[in-house]
């Protein structure tokens, strides 16, 4: 992370981080604030093809990859040997924050070897349907 941060006493660093597929620079024209890259190379037997749309699972990666890397919008490539699709994804802070916060529920439930209390679930159940909201915003740029 840039930055640490509190949250509800538990000090973040730079133990949380991301390993991105490429920074595009010098991107200011195409979006200001910066461009994070992902690849993904999906593989099913048979014939496989580029995703037809970004997958909620695909969200609390590239929104801790935003956040870790300061930029603005992710552009997710899916490619596969029959075809190519480059989605565009876009910075939310509100969900940042609550990944953040399931982050730090599930690291501080695993450190004390206890199971994520119904509160904790309630946590991830809202950033599950946020990545569905957020997945479905997914712009499709080629």
């Amino acid at each position: 992370l840039p930055t640490a941060m509190d949250l509800n006493g538990v000090r973040c660093t730079k133990d949380f981080g991301t390993s991105p597929d490429a920074l595009l620079e010098g991107a200011e024209a195409i979006c200001e604030g910066g461009v994070v890259i992902e690849v993904k190379c999906p593989y099913r037997s048979g014939s496989p093809r580029a995703q037809q749309r970004v997958y909620p699972r695909q969200l609390p990666q590239i929104q801790g990859t935003l956040m870790a890397t300061n930029r603005q919008e992710c552009h997710l490539v899916s490619w596969s040997p029959n075809g190519c699709r480059v989605f565009a994804v876009q910075r939310d802070a509100a969900y940042q924050e609550m990944l953040l916060q399931c982050l730090v529920s599930f690291a501080t439930a695993a450190i004390a070897g206890q199971p994520l209390s119904e509160g904790h679930k309630e946590e991830a159940a809202a950033l599950r349907s946020l990545s569905t909201q957020l997945a479905q915003r997914a712009q499709l740029l080629g």
